[in-house]
């Protein structure tokens, strides 16, 4: 009785030239193939199997003596893809560790200069209410008030109880009436913070003393 053909599904397998048969099994198991080696009758016989919709689906590969030679692939095969998994890994580990402590050096950093900017600021007579934006802190007469736009008492020496309430609404101004009050001896700032304050009216020629208040 002539000897069945058998007909491979993996014709590549069968070419006999180690290197092709090594990426041949490769290739199965990239394609989610598992490699199975049975034994019976005393014969071993190598397969591939996938599970396709819910079932087991085997494909006779080879058996006897090159099967056991697919299998040792396939087992070598199966330990480079463990091993090359465990390289990856391990690579993203000490990435990740390694940017998780340039993060927390890079946080430090941001926090000590954050620290050290504050220091400086409240040292240069800032604060900075209900962490908001920093505002400089006026001593002695001159106080910078929030909320609305600060007002500026404007009193005369010339006339007892002559007292004005001008409000100042812009930035601008309120900066030149600040200088003013504290370079008292500038004319030229004097001149420009009573202008503002008159509303550019004309005024007669007295001592003038501007406090801020709220």
């Amino acid at each position: 009785m002539p000897r069945r053909k058998v007909v491979h599904a993996f014709p590549e397998l069968h070419n006999n030239v180690p290197g092709e048969c090594f990426e041949a099994v490769g290739e199965l198991a990239n394609k989610g193939y598992g490699v199975t080696l049975e034994a019976r009758r005393g014969r071993r016989y190598f397969y591939s199997a996938k599970r396709q919709n819910g079932r087991v689906v085997k494909k006779y590969l080879g058996g006897g003596e090159f099967g056991a030679l697919i299998a040792g692939m396939a087992a070598l095969n199966g330990i480079q893809r463990r091993e090359l998994e465990e390289l990856r890994r391990r690579s993203f580990e000490l990435i990740r560790d390694r940017w998780d402590g340039i993060n927390g050096a890079v946080d430090a950093y941001l926090t000590r200069s954050y620290q050290n900017f504050s220091l400086f600021m409240e040292a240069a007579g800032y604060h900075r209410p209900n962490r908001g934006v920093w505002r400089k802190r006026w001593k002695g007469k001159v106080t910078e008030t929030m909320g609305a736009p600060a007002a500026v008492v404007a009193k005369t020496s010339g006339g007892a109880g002559q007292v004005e309430r001008v409000n100042v609404s812009t930035l601008a101004d309120r900066d030149v009436v600040r200088l003013a009050l504290e370079n008292p001896d500038s004319a030229v700032l004097r001149a420009r913070a009573m202008q503002i304050l008159t509303g550019g009216r004309t005024t007669p020629a007295r001592t003038w003393r501007m406090t801020w208040t709220r």
